[in-house]
């Protein structure tokens, strides 16, 4: 638990050095294989967390929005064999917010099309049969069969928002998970990549060497990562541009390490 412990304390110094000094690699080297994973795995976890809390606080309170919104202008609904009859025979606007340009209407009648809604950027027109979304992300046109159960009405919709926040907090989790694995794959690319540069010099690391110098030399492209999602930027081409990065980082602290007539062998290096 104390050598646990110790180890965490030691993160930040190996973040910052992993990024700002190549010869602080020779040291780096002289870990085990598995420090060298723990470290990518626990930094992975990390910034996914920072990089995941924007948006899930954002989807959080649009969920809060809605579900109030819901509760207070939802009219009285049961959705039959596929089809939705309201209390009332005329369309009901539960959300019109020109200001956000986001309109939700529902309409048993159908004399409402998305046409009428142009000036909207994003609408959920639930009519008859079917639930129309209109989003930036593009249209989608649901039935009523494929996303409801027989018999749902106005309470019981209200107990699928709910799920929604389950379903959220999962995808927050998978995100995480994928993030720490797209990293792992990161540090095998430059590896391979990096290994295939050094045997034109004539050096050998071998791949367990190799590999844990890669989980180092991915700390810059990790930061690059999380900060494209926090600020939405989208960047062409940028798993190739995280790979050379890493090789770029990768190739600077091999050659800090073989300085000096220091020949980079293929022993592995014991993981006590």
């Amino acid at each position: 638990m104390e050598k646990a412990a110790r180890g965490f304390l030691k993160l930040p110094r190996t973040f910052i050095k992993s990024l700002t000094d190549f010869k602080y690699y020779k040291t780096l080297d002289k870990l085990s294989r598995g420090q060298a994973v723990l470290y990518i795995i626990l930094i992975s976890l990390l910034f996914s967390i920072i990089a995941v809390i924007p948006s899930a606080i954002a989807v959080n309170k649009s969920m809060q929005e809605f579900q109030y919104l819901y509760d207070a202008n939802a009219p009285d609904f049961v959705i039959e064999d596929g089809v939705m009859t309201l209390s009332q025979q005329a369309p009901v606007y539960m959300i019109n917010d020109a200001g956000k340009s986001f309109v939700v209407v529902f309409d048993d009648t159908d004399v409402l099309t998305e046409f009428d809604f142009r000036e909207y950027e994003s609408v959920l027109l639930l009519d008859s049969d079917s639930a129309f979304l209109r989003s930036p992300m593009g249209n989608q046109d649901v039935p009523y069969t494929m996303v409801f159960p027989n018999g749902i009405d106005t309470a019981g919709f209200s107990k699928y928002l709910g799920l929604l926040k389950l379903t959220n907090i999962l995808f927050i989790l998978m995100y995480i998970v994928l993030f720490i694995l797209f990293n792992l794959l990161g540090a095998f690319f430059i590896t391979a990549l990096g290994n295939l540069m050094l045997s034109f010099k004539k050096i050998s690391l071998g791949f367990g060497r190799a590999f844990a110098i890669s989980c180092y030399a991915s700390t810059l492209p990790i930061v690059l990562k999380t900060t494209m999602h926090i600020f939405s930027f989208n960047i062409r081409f940028f798993d190739a541009f995280y790979v050379v990065v890493g090789i770029l980082y990768f190739w600077n602290a091999v050659k800090i390490i073989t300085k000096n007539g220091t020949s980079a062998q293929s022993t592995e290096v014991s993981e006590n």
